[in-house]
């Protein structure tokens, strides 16, 4: 059982130290000794049960009767040298930025659980000669852990090429996340040339909005939009999908305000007012976004009465928590001044 449970902690815990971060530790910003701080906390909650675990192993196989009694002292004076040096270990592979030097961890924990399980288990203790097995485990793990102090040292000297490799990779990683996003563009590209008249309001919108007002990519898929023959019945559709946020340009869509598009943005105008996912904040500004095309349908005399009232209601819960502020009872103002002029 504690053979199980050594295991389950070993993974974790030289996964833990493997995955220290790279960079120069020089030139670590916050982020970076914020993730060496997670990785000791991690070396720490699973090494501590580990050593504990392969303690309880050592005990156990010294009870057994197959431990020969010189070996036990011994072995457990390289239980507690192992656990301090798989420590120390572990700082100067984060200070050499990674290096040989993880070997020390990943070959100590094996070594003692292996010769706990050798002195324990009846199917090996009974095959396998006592003396001869506490001399090469206990001789191994002191030359694994003098072996800790020359690899310590060639990590920390090879701190400049490992800083380089660590440099080459991102650089190779930046190369090719660039040249897939300028493969992702050129064919996004290729789409929006492809789109027609009889395209949909929907594959206009994907462009329209992955473009910022101003540019002329903007401008050019804004300006499909409105040459769309049946953005009409596309624009009342998405309304009634939920896509509001999505059409904050509307407005600008060449779209007549017909009573099937009115009824449609004014149940959209609605359902934003009087959602309950939302903070009556998070609303607010969702309902503020939408005033151009709340003018819009309002100045074609759409019949909003239902929107209107929903987004006065949902507004006035937030000027009633936040009195005197200019922006939210202006908006309040303009949108019950609309409400009336329709």
């Amino acid at each position: 059982m504690l053979l199980i449970v050594a295991g389950l902690l070993y993974v974790p815990m030289v996964t833990a130290i493997y995955g220290a971060p790279q960079g120069d530790p020089a030139k670590f910003s916050g982020e970076d000794n914020y993730s060496v701080g997670w990785i000791q906390f991690f070396v720490m909650l699973f090494g501590i049960p580990l050593w504990l675990a392969l303690g309880g192993m050592l005990l156990s196989a010294g009870r057994s009767g197959r431990m020969p009694a010189w070996a036990r002292g011994p072995a457990m004076i390289v239980h507690i040298a192992a656990a301090i040096t798989v420590w120390a270990v572990t700082q100067v592979y984060i200070v050499a930025d990674g290096g040989v030097s993880v070997i020390i961890p990943a070959l100590l924990p094996p070594l003692i659980a292996g010769y706990a399980a050798a002195m324990r288990l009846p199917a090996l203790s009974e095959r396998l000669s006592p003396e001869r097995v506490s001399r090469i485990a206990l001789v191994a793990s002191g030359i694994v852990m003098a072996a800790a102090i020359p690899l310590g040292f060639l990590d920390e000297r090879n701190l400049p090429a490992h800083v380089a490799r660590d440099a080459h990779m991102l650089d190779v990683i930046i190369a090719k996340q660039n040249e897939e996003s300028a493969k992702t563009q050129a064919a996004d590209e290729a789409r929006f040339k492809a789109l027609t008249p009889d395209s949909s309001l929907d594959d206009y919108l994907y462009y329209l909005y992955a473009t910022n007002e101003g540019e002329p990519e903007h401008a050019t898929a804004l300006e499909g939009t409105r040459r769309v023959k049946s953005r009409q019945e596309d624009a009342a559709r998405l309304l009634d999908q939920g896509r509001l946020n999505s059409m904050q340009e509307l407005w600008q869509f060449d779209v007549q305000a017909a009573p099937g598009l009115c009824a449609a943005f004014d149940r959209a105008i609605q359902r934003m007012a009087t959602d309950a996912d939302q903070f009556d904040w998070n609303a607010g500004e969702r309902l503020e976004r939408q005033l151009p095309n709340i003018k819009f349908f309002a100045a074609r005399h759409c019949d909003l009465d239902a929107g209107f009232s929903a987004a006065e209601a949902r507004v006035r819960k937030i000027t009633a928590v936040n009195q005197g502020d200019a922006r939210w009872e202006g908006f309040l103002a303009t949108l019950v001044q609309l409400h009336q002029k329709g």
